[in-house]
């Protein structure tokens, strides 16, 4: 079976004012070579648009070896472990020029029917599953601890994709934006770990809880119902 791998340079499109690859950058990179693997096996984007599916992320695990920095060389290697009842593992490796590993990560995926947002179980779409011997934890759910700040957050236009809601990466954009910038360029991303429970979508306010325990950063967002939980920690 055939591993999926995207080449990238990292230019100053993908990096902070730090100079090091952005995280929601990295969740790009993450989000574009799954797309890429899905397609090979005819289960991309635009072919289960026309069947009325989407694909839409629920966790994302990463945890960072060395971040890349701007001018690096990186290959995304992704490919599909598991599937259960719906629910599709999905492992990664982001991996420099000379073969070292900077990133692993592991993500769970559904198929979802665009109109009604429903998940679909047997939604008859055949990729290969692959083991490798080299995938990270699978993705398990966040467990919040107590957050003592607060702040609201509307989801903007910019942030949305042809999905029509907030995109996956760019939750990580808002949590940083909530960090102080001192904190940001003097530490680098050791691990960030997200939860999507519901969708958001342009427009839309949310309460945001956050703290810091140690070097772990902790965001929940909420409306009447929890919307996501994000942790990142930095060395």
């Amino acid at each position: 079976m055939e591993i999926y791998e995207q080449k990238t340079h990292i230019g100053s499109e993908h990096t902070a004012m730090n100079g090091y690859l952005r995280p929601s950058s990295m969740f790009d990179l993450l989000q574009d070579a799954a797309a890429g693997s899905a397609a090979m096996y005819g289960a991309g984007m635009e072919t289960l648009k026309t069947r009325g599916i989407l694909w839409m992320v629920v966790h994302m695990r990463t945890q960072v070896f060395s971040l890349p920095r701007f001018g690096s060389d990186v290959t995304v290697c992704t490919w599909l472990g598991e599937e259960n009842h719906g629910l599709y593992t999905r492992y990664y490796e982001m991996r420099y020029a000379g073969g070292d590993i900077c990133v692993k990560a592991s993500g769970t995926w559904v198929l979802v029917d665009a109109s009604t947002r429903s998940l679909l179980r047997d939604p008859d779409v055949k990729m290969p599953l692959i083991t490798t011997g080299s995938e990270g934890e699978r993705p398990r759910k966040l467990r919040l601890p107590e957050l003592s700040h607060s702040a609201a957050f509307t989801a903007r236009y910019s942030q949305a994709d042809i999905n029509g809601h907030m995109n996956n990466a760019k939750y990580l954009d808002a949590a940083e934006d909530m960090m102080p910038v001192d904190y940001l360029m003097r530490h680098r991303l050791n691990s960030a770990c997200v939860d999507y429970l519901r969708e958001v979508v342009p427009g839309e306010t949310l309460s945001i809880r956050y703290g810091c325990d140690g070097g772990e950063w902790w965001f929940s967002g909420e409306t009447e119902e929890p919307c996501f939980r994000i942790k990142l920690v930095y060395d």
